[in-house]
């Protein structure tokens, strides 16, 4: 971690550390801010997606992305259109934990809001493992 010129830590997308989202926490860029969510997530036992994005009326670029828990919202509801389809497993669950990280005018990308609690059980991976987060959560799929 290193400090910006205005003061505040900067996180770098190289680093590794143990350290939790708070509002102000700065990042290199977008994709070090998605990363260092990521890495967070993994330590903690949920999933992160990326959610939503707001792009400048000026250039078309990205400036405002929300990270969220893969268990945010609930699936919209579809009439069925075939009775041959399987039927999946519900994932969403209305989580509310989420980052949101806005870009500076200084270029920087700046954690806006971080809601830390989850409405549901957390998953602890053996040994910080993701796959092993993942497969848990995909359906086994046996053929014959």
């Amino acid at each position: 971690m290193t400090e910006s010129s205005n003061g505040k830590e900067l996180v770098s997308s190289e680093e590794n550390s143990d350290l939790e989202p708070f509002v102000g926490m700065e990042f290199e860029s977008e994709e070090a801010a998605k990363v260092f969510y990521d890495a967070y997530a993994t330590r903690f036992g949920f999933i992160m997606r990326v959610d939503a994005f707001r792009r400048s009326m000026r250039d078309g670029k990205v400036v405002w992305r929300r990270l969220v828990c893969n268990k945010e919202g609930f699936r919209k509801h579809r009439p069925r259109r075939s009775e041959n389809r399987k039927p999946r497993a519900i994932t969403r669950e209305g989580c509310k934990a989420m980052i949101v990280v806005k870009k500076e005018k200084t270029g920087k990308w700046v954690v806006t809001r971080f809601v830390k609690e989850h409405n549901h059980p957390l998953v602890i991976p053996p040994a910080n493992n993701r796959r092993s987060v993942l497969l848990s959560q995909t359906p086994v799929r046996i053929t014959t």
